[in-house]
């Protein structure tokens, strides 16, 4: 049998771990004490897209887990969240340092937009998607518009790229040589895909990502 792996923040504390629970009482009661869940590292611990759908009421997945990169290079959960998000879960995407020791303090974090740096704002914003995950880069805007282009603005970068459902799974923007991209726009009104969601990545390999808009 397989194990599942969750994220719970906000949450009280002392919290009363209890182990002998299912994993969706466990989600279940993580949410009765008003925090949020998220599923972690699917690719480390080896789950299929089939086995996360057992289980419901996690707010996102962790798209990037800095220790599982360090440990097995198993840190990127980004297949797993599309596949999720091609069947209709709306999900959002976190990253984290997963940090056991000082020395991987601040290899990826989440940056948040809240209205005040309190912890019902912060976990308000995770409810309603209002962040990015990050590694490095810095994602200033990214949107839609009603006539379909998605656009995004952001930090120097080496490749933007918009994942979408359906065949080729997005496009990919690249800057000519030498020289680095700030922006990207896609025309979508051809294409009408589920879902589309952004990838910016800088030139040493770091990527941020921004959560799905559906269309």
């Amino acid at each position: 049998a397989h194990t599942h792996h969750f994220l719970g923040l906000g949450l009280p504390q002392p919290y009363a771990y209890n182990n002998s629970l299912s994993a969706q009482e466990m989600i279940d009661d993580i949410k009765s004490k008003g925090a949020k869940v998220f599923y972690a590292h699917p690719h480390w611990t080896g789950h299929t897209y089939e086995e996360m759908t057992e289980v419901s009421g996690y707010l996102g997945v962790e798209v990037h887990n800095q220790v599982c990169e360090n440990m097995t290079d198993g840190g990127n959960g980004a297949i797993h969240w599309d596949q999720l998000l091609n069947k209709g879960h709306v999900l959002s995407g976190l990253a984290t340092d997963d940090v056991h020791q000082s020395s991987e303090v601040g290899k990826a974090w989440t940056m948040i937009k809240a209205a005040k740096l309190d912890d019902a704002s912060i976990l308000d914003a995770l409810e309603n998607g209002c962040f990015y995950a990050s590694k490095g880069p810095e994602i200033k805007d990214c949107r839609l518009s009603s006539d379909l282009k998605i656009s995004v603005e952001c930090s120097p970068a080496h490749k933007i790229v918009f994942r979408t459902s359906g065949a080729g799974n997005g496009k990919v923007f690249s800057p000519e040589a030498g020289k680095t991209l700030r922006n990207a726009e896609w025309d979508l009104s051809r294409k009408k895909p589920k879902w589309v969601r952004c990838e910016v990545t800088d030139e040493n390999g770091k990527t941020a990502w921004t959560n799905p808009v559906f269309l």
